[in-house]
């Protein structure tokens, strides 16, 4: 009983309740958004490209649409055990098993891991794309802004923006065309 009490997906059943509670409110990081926005951890993603959308141009729409599909897949795929730990990497495991891989991250997980895979994320090419970077970067600002962390992950956040900020610098010391935001 208690391997099963506090399994990921429990911890997380509270923080949802709260934080759509505040997203309903209209309070997001000081500013009035969305009057209903879905923050369970299986539309986070979605949620996001959405309240993003409005700011953002076709192209990089479609841009970030193809970068999210892109984290759905390498969290649906990849092993995460570096970023969440053994134990619950073989929950995903067994959920990928018998529930079938697509899906199977925010099936089992919530936003707290979400943010420890994404240096990973950044890490799977061997040199991230400044699209990827920004919208990793984005990502992170929406999630603290809209308060979705959960209390003991305050770490895996801090440890994201640092890899965020890696991958800036190594991008403007290969001297990328691109610009890297």
């Amino acid at each position: 009983m208690f391997a099963t009490q506090f399994t990921p997906a429990r911890r997380h059943e509270h923080w949802h309740e709260d934080s759509a509670a505040i997203v309903r409110t209209g309070f997001v990081g000081g500013a009035c958004q969305h009057d209903e926005m879905d923050t369970s951890s299986r539309n986070i993603l979605a949620t996001f490209v959405a309240a993003t959308a409005p700011d953002r141009t076709p192209r990089c729409r479609e841009r970030d649409a193809v970068i999210v599909e892109q984290l759905v897949h390498y969290l649906d795929h990849t092993d995460v055990a570096p970023h969440v730990g053994t134990d619950p990497a073989a929950l995903l495991s067994l959920e990928r098993e018998f529930g079938g891989p697509e899906g199977s991250f925010f099936r089992v997980f919530g936003v707290d891991e979400l943010v420890c895979c994404l240096p990973g994320f950044l890490d799977t090419a061997p040199v991230p794309p400044a699209a990827r970077v920004a919208l990793v970067g984005r990502l992170l600002r929406w999630i603290w802004q809209g308060r979705m962390l959960g209390w003991n992950a305050g770490c895996a956040f801090h440890d994201a923006e640092n890899a965020v900020a890696r991958a800036r610098r190594e991008a403007r010391a290969r001297g990328d065309a691109r610009r890297t935001p």
